[in-house]
């Protein structure tokens, strides 16, 4: 392969790559904003937390 032949092939990946990169973009935004709904919709932490003991079976306390 001549290194004129190479050249132009490294030309059209290089052409490629700008639009690979904004999709990558677009879809890391997608991502970000499907993030930020999940975490809106995500409900509230209890106010209250129940202990439990090493066999798992018995709640030792409830704490508020």
């Amino acid at each position: 392969m001549s290194r004129l032949a190479l050249l132009r092939f490294l030309e059209r990946v290089q052409e490629r790559d700008p639009f690979r990169t904004r999709r990558w973009i677009v879809d890391e935004e997608r991502r970000e904003a499907e993030r930020c709904v999940g975490e809106a919709r995500r409900p509230p932490a209890p106010e209250w937390l129940i202990e439990r003991g090493l066999d798992r079976t018995n709640i030792v306390a409830v704490h508020g």
